[in-house]
């Protein structure tokens, strides 16, 4: 069985966003950083956020560093109408590509021992994209730090002892505008008009929206296009590429969270019948029936999961656009009954803490603390 040597893809045709990750990582891989090679990263984000562009213009870029195997391999832990690979399925491939023959293994820890084996004294990359799980690459990292590997997931990938973690935001908005100016081919002298930045804002600084409403820029002038965007509950709404783009980009996320734990996909619809933009654990958990302390722990497994963004202490919230698609499944799915229990609760438990607050700050002890919390003196 012949070995091949590289199976990445082509790297971005253009990157101008992710600066500060595209200076800092090499940086953590050569070890000028932290005085240690770091060798495995895990970029892990939001759908449309551009992990898998960023892992794959490092990968060239260090590639040249780690010239004995560069292996890319898609693990569908978030592909429309493909199951992810499982661990078995994965190793087959990289042994596959290793030039090795695993018929003869029994199990995959006999299999996991081969690869190992077979990367020691090469110098190799590997990038896993597009994780479902820690458990789904576990086996395939190397026993030691003499190789890269870099993995994409939309979940935080928490084991600090072996994978180095970096967290992808939506874009600052500087780097959004050179994303659509240079998607767009907009020219120079155009590109400093003040709606660029607004048709960044609304498509929330996301790099997938960013570089869908681009197509239509190419078109159309700034205004006529921020115009349409506003015009509808939902910016994308006019664009209908882009809609579909990030739509399906959501889908695969919402799905994998039904098939796996249906009870927090409910807790999700719920939560986007919120009408506010905060999400505080205390109405939270007045609007879903449970305890604040239930309700934050759920709430902090659908952030590490990157369906909802941590705010504060005590506090969360939707990206925008996932909002819009949130709200969207909630009505088609939610009965106008449950809407109205929901929002009821909701409004029972501000006016409640209203009331409460009045009294701490009407009983002479002025404190703030218990007018914020809605809690009255004792």
């Amino acid at each position: 069985m012949a070995a091949v040597r590289t199976t990445l893809k082509a790297p971005p045709r253009r990157i101008v966003d992710r600066e500060a990750e595209r200076h800092r990582m090499p940086e953590l891989v050569a070890g000028n950083l932290t005085g240690r090679p770091e060798r495995v990263h895990a970029i892990v984000g939001m759908p449309g956020v551009g992990k898998s562009a960023l892992a794959r213009y490092l990968a060239h870029q260090l590639a040249a560093d780690f010239p004995d195997a560069q292996f890319e391999l898609d693990l569908y832990g978030h592909t429309p109408d493909r199951a992810p690979l499982n661990a078995q399925a994965a190793m087959e491939a990289l042994l596959t590509w290793a030039g090795i023959s695993g018929d003869d293994a029994p199990n995959l820890d006999v299999k996991a021992a081969l690869w190992r084996n077979w990367l020691h004294g090469r110098r190799g990359l590997l990038l896993l994209d597009n994780a479902a799980s820690l458990e789904q690459v576990a086996c395939l990292l190397p026993g030691d730090d003499s190789r890269l590997v870099l993995i994409t997931s939309r979940v935080a990938l928490h084991d600090p002892d072996r994978i180095t973690l970096t967290e992808l935001d939506v874009l600052p908005a500087d780097e959004a505008v050179r994303l659509l100016v240079a998607s767009a081919g907009v020219p120079a002298e155009e590109a400093t008009d003040p709606a660029l930045e607004e048709i960044c804002r609304a498509c929330g600084f996301l790099p997938l929206a960013v570089q869908a409403v681009a197509v239509r820029l190419r078109f159309e002038e700034p205004e006529e296009l921020l115009s349409a965007m506003r015009e509808t509950y939902s910016p994308l709404l006019e664009i209908p590429d882009a809609d579909r783009r990030v739509g399906a980009a959501y889908a695969v996320s919402w799905q994998a969270l039904e098939a796996a734990d249906p009870l927090q996909a409910g807790l999700l619809r719920v939560l986007a019948m919120h009408p506010g933009s905060e999400l505080e654990v205390e109405a939270c958990a007045a609007m879903t029936g449970t305890t604040a302390r239930e309700c934050r722990r759920r709430m902090a497994d659908l952030a590490t999961k990157h369906l909802l963004q941590r705010q504060g202490r005590g506090r969360f919230g939707f990206h925008d656009l996932f909002l819009a698609y949130a709200r969207s499944l909630a009505v088609e799915q939610e009965p106008q009954e449950r809407w109205d229990e929901v929002l009821d609760r909701l409004f029972t438990h501000l006016l409640s803490r209203g009331e409460a607050a009045q009294v701490a700050l009407t009983t002479g002890t002025g404190d703030p603390e218990a007018a914020r919390t809605g809690s009255a003196p004792t």
